[in-house]
């Protein structure tokens, strides 16, 4: 007969297989069906204290909703319009430098042909072997112009869904606290208090994970404006920007602007212009290596290392959008955990 230790070691690791499978299976199969409410709660929380704050100073609860919701908005517009309006100015200088650089380039690829030519002549490559590698390249090209039509396709659904996530956000900062005591009156009485200490820390939980990234974000963006500027760039606040909500690509991000822009320095002769972005992308890089894991694990309280293992297996699994799925997967695991395996509640007598 087994111990009570092994049956409560069997006990635990079943209940964690089974939360660990209803994670995959929920992500997997229905999280597409409930992505306009989380979008939507996730919105209404940041939002509740300031609707607070209204009710406190007397408004009518409609309101202060449509006040905080306009607000918003608001704020969001007009830091939009400020990165604009730099953004329109680079452009602008651009612009007027198009031309100029076009002959440049012009100038530099047909170089490198010439130079791919000799080499070929000198290692003595068949063009049969330099076409199908040229046939490889564009193979590659139209398979990332697929993937970006096939997402510019999505996008009637992504309104949708940004449609329906701003209605439900009026409706759960309005009807919040009847919809949860609703949902609180389907549950055992003794199991309330353990169901709501899950969604305060699911929610939370998310909430830190999503500040956190966003936080990487404008850290990326800042530190790559900050080393182009340094280096004398003329468009550092385009490029800053771009780069960082390129950082939301797993693997991209400023290196997918940087390592172009230096092999074509290269190849014109500007070694030095070369390295001076390489060391730009070095820098960027590895201070958002440095600070990734400390930012995620203090926002979330997890450790850096079980960030890091949910970052590796949440895009294994899902692809480039377990860069997010991974660590929020980890939150509700731990959230899950506490619920099940906490001691039962004391009752006062």
């Amino acid at each position: 007969m087994a111990s009570p230790n092994t049956v409560l070691l069997l006990r635990r690791i079943s209940l964690w297989v089974l939360m660990v499978a209803l994670t995959y299976v929920f992500w997997k199969w229905l999280a597409v069906y409930v992505l306009p409410f989380a979008i939507a709660l996730v919105i209404a929380t940041v939002l509740d204290p300031m609707v607070r704050r209204l009710r406190r100073l007397g408004l009518p609860a409609q309101v202060a909703i449509w006040t905080s919701i306009l607000g918003g908005a608001l704020v969001a517009v007009l830091v939009m319009g400020l990165v604009f309006s730099l953004v329109v100015q680079e452009l602008a200088h651009l612009l007027g430098m198009l031309p100029a650089y076009t002959h440049r380039f012009q100038e530099v690829s047909d170089g490198f042909v010439q130079r791919a030519s000799e080499l070929r002549a000198t290692l003595g490559l068949s063009s049969s072997l330099v076409n199908a590698e040229l046939s490889s390249g564009v193979k590659l090209l139209e398979e990332v112009l697929r993937q970006l039509l096939l997402a510019l396709s999505k996008l009637p659904a992504g309104i949708l869904v940004l449609v329906v996530a701003g209605v439900a956000v009026f409706f759960i900062l309005r009807d919040g606290r009847n919809i949860e005591d609703g949902w609180e009156r389907g549950l055992p009485e003794s199991f309330r208090p353990r169901m709501k200490s899950l969604e305060t820390e699911m929610i939370l939980g998310t909430l830190a994970f999503l500040k956190a990234q966003l936080a990487l974000v404008g850290l990326t963006a800042v530190t790559t404006m900050i080393g182009l500027a340094i280096i004398g760039s003329h468009y550092a606040v385009v490029l800053g920007l771009l780069g960082g909500l390129l950082d939301l690509i797993p693997f991209l991000g400023p290196t997918a602007l940087i390592v172009p822009w230096a092999s074509v320095l290269m190849m014109s002769g500007d070694g030095l212009g070369a390295v001076r972005l390489l060391v730009v992308l070095v820098v960027v890089a590895l201070t958002r290596q440095l600070i990734e894991p400390r930012l995620v694990s203090h926002q979330t309280g997890l450790h850096p290392l079980w960030v890091l293992f949910s970052f590796y297996v949440g895009i294994q699994l899902f692809g480039p959008v377990g860069f997010l799925v991974g660590p929020i997967s980890a939150v509700m695991l731990r959230a899950m955990a506490s619920l099940l395996f906490a001691p039962p509640p004391t009752v006062v007598e």
